[in-house]
């Protein structure tokens, strides 16, 4: 054997390949083979190898030497245990040898490949994952073969390996081999489907350990295909049942169950973290393709934005660690997000929708939780993935970073009651919940994400602050601030380990803060968000304390008063949660002027000294801070009432502030008191000095102290020092006699002024633009503020056994009382009403118009409330509960609707206020609970004895139901007004209400019973439209409509219940009322209208009707539109609600109830585009259950429409004005064929590819129904209104010129309109082509173009001209002219069109 090999080697070497085919012909197989197996053994077999190979010639018995050779070395392969990179050149130099070899050769070689494919290798080699693509893709080339006795040519031969691998049910690591080979074979889209549906099954019993080389070899087969998506399906399968879907372990016996349980733990362990580690895996080779600019990543990309309609296909665990995964590439970072957002936001309009409409609520049945996927996802890549939690710190703060939609704002007072002439408040709130949840789910991500994960902590923490110093706008700015304030209450450690970082970036923002755009109330609470992230903090770390105090002292010396406002806010906050054990040393060394070192100073004197205490370290703080306090008093008024502001806050949670405040505010207020014992006989004067309060200063007024907070925060100080149980030196106790004395003169002596006595005079002319009337204007504003806290101090130091309070109470209501009628008195100026109209524009509310002749009452200067809620619920509580000292029947009945009215402005403001605080961060109830006793109150006394209460005082009864409304509408974040009412006893339900059972039942029927006696009570009397009475029954409507939000829908009700669900009841009691009620206030009739539309779509439409037909044929009738037709009269008056100041709403209120049904189809449609792509990328088959799944929601989608387009083309018959309510009739129109388009798309685009055997892909989706509609009975009811509209338009031309601008609008709805006909006729073109049938006999063929051929008038026309030259024939030129004109003129008043005019006029 030695000789033969190296007689072959030494003529390969001479290249005499001449004298080894000598050899090799002379010499058996068998000798051959004995050669080659030993010399496989030792290193040189390849060489010679190759030399043997090209001895053998391509034709004769050689040709059969090489194949059996080939055969031996093949077994060999198999069976021998070689070195792979041996194996592989074996196996590399075959295949350069494989083009010699005959056809039947191939075939042969084919047949041992596939054998040893089954056989398991000793060596475990796959040889045949190189070798079998190349013999494959050369067999493919051939003309024909004979394989197995049939002929077939060469693409049918490679469909045919392509099926055999595919049936073969693959194990195990030989499935990625055979990806392999496959993957080599460059494959047909067809064969490719096969393939990965058949891995997809495959792959769900594989181990963990298997998955990686798999979906390695999967991406490269794929890369450049459509079935991307389909890998990824496949694999979000498999990780979701081993990964993400935990099964709880069952035990049979209770002994066992311990061990049973602690064993399955222990293995479900280690198996989870191999899964995760095949996780990890997968992930890198996703990264490693978007690193090198592979196709694969875009293919992914392009493919989740054809199903993001469907965000449960992606909102899971693992393709959302993909996507994030895949967001740390620069490149794709922006465009992933953008994804991302897309799909959240389709998830949460998914959900809202299902809220609203029990249709869609049961199309998509899905339900799932945002938040515990992220959870998951932030759980599993807690540690090690890098990448990923980096992605989810991207999609947090772009969540966070979502703009608000136009008009988002704060409320403000009745900007939020339902307005019934739009349909737009619905659409918007909408936007707004979905903005808000977005914010609140980027919140949350952040918030988790650095609990978890700590080496993220840092990067989140970076992110936040630079957010917050680069915000678009305040309101996205102070969601930043809340989740910053949030991270320092759960981790103050984490911040303590970035203080450096955190403390720079609250210094930049309190430089910057005094430039931030929008409100400056909004600006300030971003600031001040910020420093109160900081507060935490100074407890525990001397470093963040000191440099807060640095902070805020520069602040002290800003150009802004925004700053100079927040640093005093920071001040108090800091005396307020710093409390020092013994406050005795304080209270003498505030008798100096606090001139303690700074806390910087002290602190290392201490700490030199070796006796450095926490106690000693605060009392220094104290020192230096109560210092900047008293100092803050020569600041800008501004500043100094944000100062007077925050005492009181202060003092509730530290008391022993209280005195230490009250003996430098004494100081400060003695100064702008006169002498109060002057006031005797008649000499009475004004007990506070004006001229020190308000200034001119050149041509302007200002204020120089705002007196009434001034006063305001004292007396609340008092108050609470005097509830205190503390013990205080005597020089404390005289300072507080002091001001009581003080405070009990003002109050005796306030009560007695008149506005005469300020100077305030009936004979002064407001309406001049001066100094003198800026500061009057001025002293009025600070005169209420006096009284509301004088009012307050006295109702706060009410006591039992005392009988002046009620005294003095009665004598400041009265002046108060005396200074508003003087204000209702004053006219404004011009500048002043322009002023207020603006301020009234900005806070979308309506200017109110003033009387007739002469300047605007000028009660808008009278100010917000400032009693606190403390005091106003006291107040509450004496006037309804009357006791010995103020007796109610001895006053007057103006007296005592004063104090009501007084008291239930303050509830109204109070409530305001927290719906305002609320807006920015929501508010534990626990904080708000003050607004949901006040409004107990005003509901037990006032609202549900509203008829009784009304008659006393119709004012303040209205005022007490914007209370209620306000309420309610504050309560949709807690859900608690009913169940605190009911638990009260307030909510009695009539006798005849069966099943009311629930506090919301109890509620709404309360609500309705008020409504109707209400409406009962109007009878024949004529109500004013100003009236309280006109005004009650609607904000009872408004409460009942705010009160039905928080009702559950019907889907989600338990299946076992057999009640009426409280929606149901609702719909039934408002549609039973728009039928037999016609309420004077039209706005009612309004309100209950349209919310029957909304509580209809809430519920579902087949159990109840929405009243469509009825409210269409009564507006067919004489008495309203008619019909354009004139076919048939209009139905009977069903509905009472419907008048005419009513109809046009009615009409639009149609229209836009139709139109969000529409849009509800539309989302559908989109669905139905997702799935349909979902299931084209899986190959699933046309009758598979996912396919009839499909066909059942395109049936349904069609009846949607078919719906809609049935109401449509009622409307079309209604004989409208012109005007808006034309135009938009036509935009519905339009939408409707618009949507059918789409549709229609959709079949197209699914009827690619389809064998020409399968029925047409509407079959059974009443779309030709659909189709006939809207071809033929919508089309020519479209046109009959057009030509109405054409006549309603050239009337109003000649009528009124304001038309004109009306038909411009029109104008461009008929043009879109005439766009969207004719691209409904081309798409049914082409979808009859695609199907195969015939869809254009359904569709008649418009006429409506510019211009239009009437065959009457063009046939008179014709027979006018023939006659016309008949008759003259024998004239000459000049009569022939004459009397052509004369006939053109005849013809024209018979019907003629006339000439032409120009189009546009220059």
């Amino acid at each position: 054997m030695k000789s033969l090999e190296s007689k072959i080697t030494t003529l390969g070497r001479e290249g005499n390949f001449e004298g080894i085919r000598k050899i090799v012909d002379g010499l058996p197989v068998k000798e051959i083979c004995d050669m080659l197996k030993e010399t496989m053994k030792h290193g040189n077999a390849l060489g010679v190898l190759s030399f043997l190979m090209k001895g053998f010639s391509d034709s004769g018995p050689s040709t059969m030497k090489r194949l059996q050779v080939t055969e031996f070395i093949l077994e060999e392969l198999h069976g021998r245990c070689m070195q792979s990179q041996r194996v592989y050149d074996v196996v590399t130099l075959l295949i350069t040898e494989l083009d010699k070899y005959p056809t039947a050769h191939l075939i042969k070689i084919y047949d041992l490949c596939l054998e040893y494919m089954h056989k398991n290798s000793i060596s475990g080699s796959c040889f045949w994952k190189d070798l079998l693509p190349k013999v494959v893709c050369i067999l493919a080339e051939k003309d024909s073969l004979m394989y197995s006795g049939s002929e077939m040519g060469g693409d049918e031969f490679k469909e045919m390996v392509v099926n055999k691998l595919c049936r073969v049910n693959w194990k195990g690591e030989k499935i990625a081999s055979v990806i392999s080979l496959l993957t080599e074979l460059s494959l047909e889209e067809k064969e490719m489907a096969l393939v990965i549906s058949k891995v997809g099954k495959w792959l769900q019993n594989l181990s963990a350990s298997e998955v990686p080389p798999l979906a390695h070899q999967l991406f490269r087969l794929c890369h450049k295909g459509p079935f991307t998506l389909s890998i990824f399906l496949h694999l979000r399968d498999y990780f979701s049942k081993n990964l993400y879907s935990p099964e709880k372990p069952t035990v049979s016996s209770r002994e066992d169950s311990e061990s049973i349980c602690t064993e399955m733990e222990m293995e479900t362990h280690g198996h989870r973290s191999e899964v995760r580690l095949a996780e990890d895996t997968v992930l890198y080779h996703v990264g490693q393709s978007a690193n090198i600019g592979s196709p694969l990543v875009k293919n992914l990309l392009t493919s989740i934005k054809g199903i993001s309609a469907q965000p449960e296909l992606i909102l899971d665990p693992f393709l959302l660690t993909v996507l994030l995964h895949l967001s740390s590439v620069t490149v794709l970072q922006k465009q992933i997000l953008d994804i991302l957002w897309s799909v959240i936001r389709n998830c949460i309009e998914d959900e809202e929708k299902k809220i609203e409409s029990a249709w869609y609520r049961e199309m998509v049945p899905v339900n799932f939780q945002l938040d515990s996927i992220l959870k998951v996802v932030i759980e599993q890549s807690a540690s090690g993935r890098d990448r990923v939690t980096s992605g989810l710190m991207s999609l947090g703060i772009m969540l966070l970073n979502v703009s608000p939609p136009m008009g988002y704002s704060p409320p403000s007072h009745n900007s939020e009651l339902i307005n019934p002439d739009t349909w737009i408040k619905h659409c918007s709130s909408v936007k707004e919940r979905m903005v808000q949840r977005a914010w609140r789910l980027g919140s949350t991500l952040l918030l988790l994400l650095a609990k978890k994960e700590n080496s993220m902590a840092t990067p989140v923490l970076k992110a936040i602050l630079s957010n917050i110093i680069a915000g678009e706008t305040p309101i996205v700015m102070a969601h930043f601030t809340g989740v910053l304030v949030k991270m320092s209450v759960s981790m103050p450690l984490m911040m303590l380990d970035n203080q450096s970082i955190f403390i720079e970036k609250i210094s930049s923002l309190m430089l910057v803060g005094g430039d931030l755009d929008g409100d400056e109330d909004e600006g300030s609470s971003v600031c001040q968000d910020a420093v109160n992230a900081l507060i935490p903090l100074v407890k525990i770390s001397s470093y963040v304390r000191d440099s807060l105090v640095l902070i805020m002292r520069k602040s002290m010396f800003s150009r802004s008063i925004l700053s100079r406002r927040v640093a005093v806010n920071g001040f108090l906050l800091m005396l307020k949660y710093l409390k020092v054990e013994e406050l005795g040393a304080l209270s003498q060394s505030s008798q100096t002027t606090f001139s303690a070192p700074s806390s910087s100073e002290q602190t290392c004197v201490l700490v030199h000294s070796q006796v450095a205490k926490r106690g000693n370290t605060n009392e220094s703080t104290y020192l230096e801070l109560l210092n900047v306090v008293r100092r803050c008093l020569v600041l800008q008024p501004e500043v100094r009432k944000c100062l007077y502001e925050g005492f009181p806050s202060a003092v509730q949670h530290n008391p022993d502030l209280g005195l230490h405040f009250l003996e430098f505010l004494y100081h400060h207020l003695v100064q702008f008191l006169v002498d109060l014992d002057k006031n005797d006989g008649n000499a009475f004067t004004s007990p506070l000095d004006w001229s020190k309060i308000v200034r001119i200063s050149g041509k302007d007024a200002c204020l120089k102290e705002p007196i009434a907070s001034l006063i305001w925060c004292i007396q609340l100080l008092v108050i609470a020092s005097s509830d205190s149980d503390n013990v205080w030196p005597s020089e404390n106790d005289r300072v507080l006699y002091k001001i009581k004395k003080i405070l009990k003169s003002l109050v005796v002596q306030v009560g007695k002024c008149t506005p005469s006595d300020y100077g305030l005079e009936d004979t002064y002319d407001f309406t001049a633009a001066s100094a003198e009337t800026e500061e009057k204007k001025i002293l009025i504003g600070q005169l209420f503020g006096v009284h509301e806290a004088l009012i307050s101090y006295v109702i706060g130091s009410w006591r039992k056994d005392l009988n002046e309070p009620g005294e003095n109470l009665l004598s400041l209501m009265n002046a108060y009382s005396r200074l508003e009628l003087f204000v209702s008195k004053i006219k404004l100026g011009e500048a002043d009403k322009q002023g207020k109209k603006k301020k009234d524009k900005e806070n979308g509310d309506e200017p109110k118009k003033g009387p007739a002749g002469g300047g605007k009452s000028a009660l808008s200067l009278i100010p917000q409330p400032i009693l606190d809620p403390q005091c106003t619920l006291k107040f509450l509580k004496l006037l309804f509960n009357p006791i010995s000292e103020m007796d109610m029947e001895s006053m007057t009945t103006k007296t005592r609707q004063n104090l009501h009215t007084f008291v239930i402005k303050a509830a109204l403001n109070h409530i305001q206020q927290a719906r305002v605080k609320n807006f920015y961060h929501r508010q534990r109830f626990s904080s708000v609970t003050y607004c949901f006793d006040i409004i107990s109150i005003i509901y037990e006394h006032c609202i549900a004895n509203l008829l009784e209460y009304a008659t006393f005082n119709k004012g303040c009864a209205l005022l007490a139901l914007e209370c209620l409304c306000e309420m309610i509408a504050f309560d949709t974040n807690y859900h608690r007004l009913a169940v605190i009412l009911d638990e009260k006893g307030i909510l009695d339900v009539p006798s005849d209400r069966n099943g009311v059972d629930t506090p919301l039942k109890k509620f709404i029927c309360h609500l309705q019973s008020l409504l109707e006696m209400l409406l009962d009570r109007e009878g024949d009397e004529e109500e004013v439209e100003k009236d309280a009475w006109f005004s009650m029954p609607y904000l009872v409507t408004s409460a009942i409509v705010f009160v039905s939000a928080q009702l559950t829908p019907s889907a989600q009700q338990s299946e076992s219940s057999k009640a009426v669900h409280p929606s149901q009841e609702l719909l039934e009691w408002m549609l039973r009322f728009a039928k037999e009620r016609n309420p004077k206030n039209p706005k009612v009739s309004k309100l209950v209208l349209s919310h029957s539309f909304v509580l209809g779509n809430r519920c579902h439409y087949s159990a109840l009707e929405l009243p469509f037909d009825g409210i269409i044929k009564q507006l067919y009738g004489e008495f309203f539109y008619g019909r354009i037709d004139e076919e048939s009269e209009g139905g009977a008056n069903t509905f009472k609600v419907l008048t005419d100041s009513t109809k046009s709403f009615a009409f639009s209120l149609l229209c836009n109830a139709s139109k969000i049904l529409l849009e509800e189809g539309d989302c559908m449609l989109k669905r139905l585009k997702s799935e349909s792509n979902r299931l084209i990328s899986l190959n699933e088959p046309l009758s598979g259950p996912d396919a009839e799944k499909l066909a059942e929601l395109e049936r349904e989608t069609c009846s949607r429409i078919i719906h809609c387009g049935q109401i449509v083309n009622k409307l079309t018959q209604v004989a409208t004005p012109a005007g808006a309510l034309q135009s938009s009739i036509l935009k519905l129109v339009v939408d409707v064929y618009s949507i059918v388009n789409q549709l229609s798309r959709y079949f197209i685009r699914k009827s690619q590819n389809r064998p020409a055997s399968a029925k047409p892909v509407f079959e059974g989706t009443r779309f030709e129904k659909l189709v006939q509609l809207v071809g033929t009975h919508l089309s020519s009811n479209v046109t009959m209104l057009r030509s109405y509209m054409e006549e309603c338009l050239s009337e109003g031309d000649k009528k009124k010129k304001t038309v004109k601008s009306l038909n411009a609008s029109t104008v461009k709805c008929n043009s879109t309109l005439v766009y969207t006909t004719e691209i409904f006729e081309k798409v049914i073109i082409q979808l009859s082509k695609k199907t195969k049938v015939n869809l254009n006999q359904m569709v008649k063929l418009s006429t409506s173009r510019d211009f239009r051929i009437i065959a009457e008038k063009l046939k008179l026309a014709t027979e006018n001209i023939r006659s016309t030259q008949r008759n003259d024939d024998g004239d000459n030129e000049d009569e022939e002219g004459g009397s052509a004109d004369e006939n053109n003129e005849e013809a024209n008043e018979e019907g003629q069109p006339a000439k032409k005019r120009a189009r546009f006029k220059s």
